[in-house]
């Protein structure tokens, strides 16, 4: 063995490239691990403030808190994501939907457009924070901003030119778009004696985390979003609707969906395939991270701390698992999701999402009995109670039909009771899972949409045609966008009026396509995503006014109900489901014995159950 061949090897005889992602993953796992903590502390901290404004409760004190980009003014400044030669330019109101992504996904941001205030224009809410700062004093009225910490002294000059005078220190510039970042600065205000807080954002997600707050810290206040405009920002919110995953060439790619219960065999199978496709396991992320924290795998167990910590894990690994996908996707790998199946939703959403980005998206059920389930279960470190395992496979089991229709002839199933691990498998299931293709592809089902495509492409109408045929006749004609048709559109690049323009004939036949799509693509799509932004806040509106009249039942909606992992917040939803007439253990898999604990619990509470008649007034 050469020198350079040694370096290739680690002492257990494991790759060069093995040792680094090894390493890579044990990084990130410390770092998840720290996110858990962090979360604790901050925990903390809110603890330490609602008991601030339990003090001050006889002391009321008021402050107003506005965004400002969007809310109270509107400017022509960009962030500039700067990566391998490549600049992407993105305004304030896309980037705290981005953020996140380009910072995983190593982009250097920067803010310093943000310093200053570009050509400035009065805000939906500028109005209002002149008439607080008039009534209540500049001294308690707020900028609250992801803007960059040089940016309070444009900010502060362009209100005065506004008319409004509030004090420098008085515009908080965070440097950060998170909602958590927002939420956060609220409870220092909680903390300094506000205890009456009206706050105004144009992102929904800040105003729900200042909500939570609110509701949290059990003070008076308000937290709405500010009224989305008719006009130009309408192009935005379409663009800011499709996700900036990456433009990826999908010819050929695969995702093969795992569905199986605990003990049935999946990874054996995974390992014995040697597919080479990369391997998305939530267990590989969460069991180490649960087991740093002693925090046991049977929740039923669960002290009312190692809950809580269950519940953030579960969060962290679910955002963890989405970025995986997200990266795989823009890489173009193909991808092994392994996964028990139980939730049929997420499963269908998933499959949906790689359909339309042109893959080829397979199932496959690893099935075992429940009896050798249970005694494979008996001998891993972290073991399951059997009643969990049984459970679990019977979960899996109720979806099995609906999977076979999902997936229709590319969902297969093999059975793990006698397979010895030094078996191999069937040279057939192996050659049906690498070579598995989507079929009967049509390019659309709008019949006048297929006119246009006959009208620009020459393809028959009613032509109906294989998946990867699909791909390759829409590649030549939408050359410059990566050869591909099927990709999610990245809002900082191309929109979606691009891609539909490049398909359109040229001269008077042209405006005619270009009308068709105007008419039943873009203006229904900008009424009806208005519509629901006003509908959404209506119902926000008329929730927290429910919420506020019932008090003691806000106070109970977090609280488990006894005997159950299940809280009052989920009997009243199972409770309002059912009176709906949808059947939540045939059709969604939830045991009989956590439906009756939920329908139990509501009938047993008249306030509940008056909560659950307004509330369903509401819906």
């Amino acid at each position: 063995m050469t020198d350079r061949n040694k370096d290739l090897y680690s002492p257990d005889g494991k790759q060069g490239e093995e040792v680094v992602a090894e390493k890579e993953r044990n990084r990130r796992l410390q770092l998840e691990t720290q996110k858990i903590k962090t979360k604790n502390s901050r925990t903390q901290r809110w603890n330490r403030a609602k008991k601030i404004a339990l003090q001050n409760m006889n002391n009321p004190q008021g402050g107003s808190f506005f965004d400002f980009d969007w809310t109270v003014g509107v400017s022509d400044n960009y962030i500039y994501a700067r990566k391998d030669g490549r600049e992407l330019k993105i305004s304030s109101y896309e980037y705290p939907t981005l953020e996140a992504k380009l910072r995983k996904d190593g982009w250097e941001l920067d803010f310093s457009d943000f310093n200053n205030v570009s050509n400035g224009r009065p805000g939906p809410l500028l109005d209002k924070m002149r008439n607080q700062v008039e009534k209540f004093g500049p001294e308690h009225v707020y900028i609250l901003t992801a803007r960059p910490h040089e940016a309070k002294k444009a900010i502060q000059d362009w209100l005065a030119s506004e008319g409004i005078i509030i004090p420098l220190k008085n515009i908080i510039t965070l440097a950060n778009g998170s909602p958590e970042a927002k939420a956060d600065a609220i409870v220092v205000k909680v903390e300094e004696g506000y205890n009456d807080i009206y706050f105004v954002d144009d992102h929904l997600g800040n105003v729900d985390a200042v909500q939570e707050v609110i509701d949290e810290m059990d003070i008076k206040g308000k937290s709405i979003q500010s009224r989305i405009k008719e006009a130009k920002e309408a192009d935005e919110l379409m663009r800011k609707t499709f996700a900036d995953i990456a433009q990826v060439e999908t010819h050929g790619k695969k995702v093969i969906f795992l569905v199986g219960g605990a003990g049935s065999g999946k990874s054996t199978i995974t390992g014995k395939l040697a597919l080479g496709y990369k391997i998305i396991n939530p267990d590989d992320i969460m069991e180490p991270i649960l087991n740093e924290l002693d925090v046991p795998l049977d929740q039923s167990t669960h002290t009312k701390e190692q809950a809580s910590l269950w519940g953030k894990v579960q969060a962290m690994v679910n955002k963890e698992i989405k970025d995986m996908i997200t990266e795989a996707m823009a890489t173009g790998e193909n991808i092994i999701i392994d996964g028990t199946g139980a939730s049929k939703k997420k499963m269908e959403e998933l499959h949906g999402l790689f359909t339309q980005l042109g893959w080829d998206v397979g199932g496959l059920h690893v099935d075992t009995s429940v009896e050798v389930a249970k005694e494979r279960n008996s001998k891993r470190d972290r073991k399951l109670r059997d009643v969990i395992v049984e459970r679990n496979h019977e979960m899996v089991r109720k979806q099995i039909p609906i999977y076979q229709k999902l997936f229709g002839p590319n969902f297969f199933q093999i059975n793990t009771d006698n397979l010895k691990l030094t078996d191999g498998l069937p040279a057939e299931f192996t050659e049906k899972i690498s070579n598995f293709t989507n079929v009967n592809t049509k390019y659309s089902k709008s019949d006048q949409f297929n006119k246009i495509l006959q009208e620009t492409e020459g393809i028959p109408s009613k032509a109906t045609v294989s998946a990867t045929q699909a791909k390759v006749q829409s590649g030549r004609r939408i050359g410059m966008i990566d050869k591909v048709w099927g990709f999610i559109f990245p809002p900082s690049a191309y929109d979606l009026e691009m891609f539909i323009y490049r398909m359109l004939a040229k001269g008077k036949l042209g405006e005619k396509q270009k009308e068709w799509f105007k008419k039943n693509l873009f203006d229904p799509f900008t009424k009806a995503f208005n519509e629901i932004a006003r509908t959404e806040q209506r119902i926000r509106a008329d929730y927290r006014d429910l919420v506020k009249k019932m008090p003691e039942v806000r106070k109970m909606l977090k609280t488990k109900i006894p005997g159950s992992n299940l809280t009052y917040d989920h009997a009243i939803r199972v409770y309002l489901w059912n009176k709906m007439g949808i059947d939540m253990v045939k059709d969604h898999g939830m045991t009989k014995r956590d439906f009756k604990a939920c329908i139990d619990a509501v009938d047993a509470d008249s306030n509940l159950k008056t909560f659950a008649g307004r509330l369903s007034a509401i819906s």
